[in-house]
């Protein structure tokens, strides 16, 4: 897989590419290309938005893969645990 992207400090939204190619016998085999757009949030923001759509926040864990520690508000990337309300 390969990324180029850019992010607009001004919208706070990242744009890229993703490239993904199926490697089989030594050869590339397929090749998929996706565009995508991501909105970064600020946590009071996010919070305020997930408690407007009816989720309450339950738990806020770093984004460490299998990690489980807590996050906090200067954290890069926070995964937000929730319930609906």
């Amino acid at each position: 897989m390969s990324v180029l992207s850019r992010f607009d400090t001004t919208s706070f939204i990242e744009t890229g590419l993703f490239r993904y190619e199926l490697w089989e016998a030594n050869e590339i085999s397929r090749v998929e290309v996706e565009d995508y757009h991501v909105r970064h949030y600020e946590p009071l923001e996010i919070e305020r938005l997930l408690k407007q759509h009816g989720l309450k926040v339950i738990g806020k864990w770093q984004a460490e893969p299998h990690s489980r520690k807590e996050a906090n508000d200067s954290d890069k990337v926070i995964l937000y645990e929730c319930i609906k309300s």
